[in-house]
């Protein structure tokens, strides 16, 4: 029976396969609704928006930006690079990882992604997040962390967020006025 409910489960047309296969035709179809390559206008607003969602927001002097997804980093470098005119001596690198893994991979990779030399990265921080809840290896190259210590540019996209969020149509769900 077991080998049995595993050749359908692998067979062509069962459901999980054809489910698969619709998803991918409707993400292949959705992909090609994006240009292939963006404007400066649309990198302000996407690497805004970005910074407005993954950003750390408490600090007035500088800039914060960290996530796990390399190509997340790789969009809002381009958009500090081209859009925000950081020089390359402003950028500093930061490693988030478990205790266990290899750093120094982890420094390098992120380093190649983000085009920020090991030498302008902080010291790495190690530990165990308390949302990973003791889970092992899910992020083998931990979380990076890009800071920019510049008053004007972090209030700069401040205003390019506020000047998304004054977008007519736009409310909360619930909002009243």
């Amino acid at each position: 029976q077991d080998r049995a409910r595993a050749k359908a489960a692998n067979h062509p047309n069962s459901p999980k396969n054809v489910w698969a296969a619709i998803r991918k035709d409707i993400r292949d179809s959705a992909k090609k609704e994006i240009p292939s390559s963006c404007h400066r206008e649309i990198l302000k607003v996407i690497g805004s928006a970005l910074y407005w969602a993954e950003g750390y927001k408490q600090s007035v002097n500088m800039v914060n930006f960290s996530n796990s997804d390399p190509l997340m980093i790789a969009l809002v470098m381009r958009f500090f690079r081209e859009v925000c005119k950081v020089s390359e001596a402003k950028f500093r690198g930061a490693l988030h990882i478990h205790p266990h893994l290899d750093k120094e991979k982890a420094k390098k990779f992120w380093s190649g992604v983000s085009g920020i030399p090991l030498k302008q990265f902080h010291k790495t921080q190690f530990g165990v997040s308390k949302a990973s809840k003791q889970k092992r290896d899910t992020l083998p190259l931990g979380t990076f962390r890009v800071v920019i210590c510049d008053v004007k540019l972090k209030s700069k996209i401040d205003g390019w967020i506020a000047g998304i969020g004054n977008w007519s149509g736009l409310r909360a769900v619930g909002a009243i006025g």
